[in-house]
């Protein structure tokens, strides 16, 4: 999996001092505790984290009208990519990573969340999940597994489908590359 990491180290390291997701964003039903991947794989397995909470958010959409109002919608963007290559313990906690992506994608469904994709192909599958409430959708979450590389990604909060790659662009978000939006102009 080709994954732009360079920004995301930036942006991780300005978001990780918040490392844990304040009440009020956990509560908000969008929202999905990666803590299950860290809990698997330990620190030394992540690759890159992301954890942008509500008032990093309003910071990132300043000087955009746009962008500031999409952003203004949104509670929480988390992201964890692991790499289990390295580890002693490599193929146990591949197998551990893949049973909790597989525990995670039925825990939602059963909660409400629908999938609305699954790609197989080769090693990697990837699966994309979102919770709808009305006309509104209110998380999106993307899980990835590729050989030893394991991707998770939640945006939680009022979601525009129509403008998830202008979150993909700004954030460069492991996982929201693999969605693709089918528009009335294309």
């Amino acid at each position: 999996m080709n994954t732009r990491r360079g920004f995301l180290v930036v942006l991780a390291s300005l978001a990780l001092a918040a490392s844990a997701a304040p009440a009020a964003e956990r509560a908000h039903p969008g929202y999905v505790d990666a803590e299950i991947f860290r809990q698997i794989a330990g620190d030394d397995a992540i690759t890159v984290e992301i954890s942008i909470g509500k008032p990093l958010l309003r910071i990132f959409g300043k000087g955009d009208d746009e962008l500031s109002r999409m952003l203004a919608a949104l509670e929480s963007i988390r992201a964890v990519i692991l790499d289990l290559s390295e580890l002693p313990d490599r193929e146990a906690k591949s197998r551990r990573a893949v049973k909790a992506i597989e525990d995670t994608d039925r825990r939602l469904r059963a909660g409400g969340w629908e999938r609305v994709a699954m790609v197989r192909e080769g090693d990697e599958t990837v699966r994309v999940l979102v919770l709808p409430r009305d006309d509104l959708l209110l998380g999106l979450v993307v899980l990835i597994t590729d050989g030893d590389e394991i991707v998770f990604t939640n945006i939680a909060g009022l979601i525009d489908l129509a403008r998830i790659e202008a979150i993909a662009d700004q954030f460069d978000l492991p996982g929201l590359d693999e969605i693709e939006i089918k528009r009335d102009d294309d």
